[in-house]
């Protein structure tokens, strides 16, 4: 796994600079510094966790055509903290149309041993009772290894109403034997499996214009998750009130608060419970357009 690492950490490199030099009028295009973060907090199970990308964007068309605006490819260091873990990596993400964004990310996985993270399980029973009592005799495990996740999402935006479906791969890789327990995604993991996750959101806006600041948007979000090792399976239905501010963070912020009330409609422990969470959204770009010599 850690030569498979170090490929793609070459891959990712190499491609943005390939990417770049192939680029038609490359020292014409214009150029941003991005950082985007978000901070969610879960009730039940309770759950902190920061999630950030800091990265270099460039165009890649320049153009007023609906399906070639706001068009880039985009590579910088992914990072992923809560109390108990930390996963840092790097990304490189592509979107050729305005419709279709395509990521691969490759992360570092290390957990704390607090917090119950990352939680050995025995005899496949990860229900809330036992992660409960783990959780009181701290049983955690303070482990590393490393996960690679490929990632498709298909959007649009049609008047006040706005619709997307993601698909996932993630891949993990752990440094000791499971079965675990992780809190983050709620699943049980082998020492080598695979997550598939589709995500699929639809909404209308109530105020304002769709992703633009001073908008209110109500969402509904299906998700379906699995993961390969153990066959572990789990559906949820959210709904999703999401406000843009009619504010500014530097001078191209783009603050987002969102509020997220949903059940649990397939899965092996929880089935009809409610789960609440609350998350805060943060984008800054500093544009730059090259100029011919």
């Amino acid at each position: 796994m850690h030569s498979i690492g170090s490929s793609l950490v070459a891959f990712f490199v190499g491609a943005l600079a390939l990417l770049a030099a192939a680029l038609p009028d490359a020292e014409a295009r214009t150029t941003q510094f991005r950082h985007a973060s978000l901070l969610g907090i879960r009730y039940n199970e309770l759950g902190l966790g920061l999630f950030s990308d800091t990265g270099w964007r460039i165009e890649l068309f320049d153009g007023e055509h609906v399906l070639l605006r706001d068009t880039y490819a985009e590579a910088g260091v992914v990072t992923q903290l809560s109390p108990a873990n930390f996963h840092p990596g790097l990304y490189l993400e592509f979107v050729p149309l305005a419709v279709l964004k395509t990521r691969f990310a490759i992360q570092k996985l290390q957990y704390f041993g607090v917090l119950g993270s990352l939680q050995p399980i025995e005899n496949e029973d990860w229900s809330p009772d036992t992660v409960q009592a783990n959780t009181d005799a701290g049983r955690f495990e303070r482990a590393g290894g490393e996960s690679f996740t490929v990632q498709q999402t298909l959007r649009a935006k049609v008047g006040p109403a706005v619709f997307s479906v993601l698909g996932s791969w993630q891949h993990f890789h752990f440094d000791v034997p499971g079965p675990f327990y992780d809190a983050v995604n709620e699943v049980l993991l082998g020492k080598n499996d695979d997550l598939w996750i589709l995500k699929s959101t639809a909404g209308v806006a109530l105020m304002g214009e769709p992703q633009m600041p001073d908008s209110l948007l109500v969402l509904a979000m299906h998700d379906f998750i699995r993961t390969e090792d153990h066959d572990v399976e789990r559906q949820t239905l959210a709904g999703v009130l999401a406000w843009k501010p009619p504010v500014s963070m530097w001078e191209t912020g783009n603050p987002l608060l969102a509020l997220v009330v949903g059940g649990f409609l397939d899965d092996k422990y929880r089935e009809g419970e409610a789960f609440f969470a609350a998350a805060l959204a943060v984008e800054f770009l500093m544009p730059h357009r090259y100029k011919s010599k």
